[in-house]
């Protein structure tokens, strides 16, 4: 039962790296079409700029 709990957990762990690289990405493209928004928003700023 370890061995399940390891690969399940893999598997949750490459999805979630996935969903969240995949959600960066189209965040990122939003924001580039809309520097004015970005600029105004603290939060947006910070995450282009680091």
């Amino acid at each position: 039962s370890g061995l399940i709990a390891a690969v399940f957990g893999s598997i949750i762990g490459t999805a979630l790296i996935s969903f969240i690289g995949g959600y960066w990405v189209i965040k990122r493209k939003q924001l580039s079409k809309n520097e004015l928004f970005t600029k105004n928003d603290p939060v947006n700023v910070q995450v282009i700029y680091n």
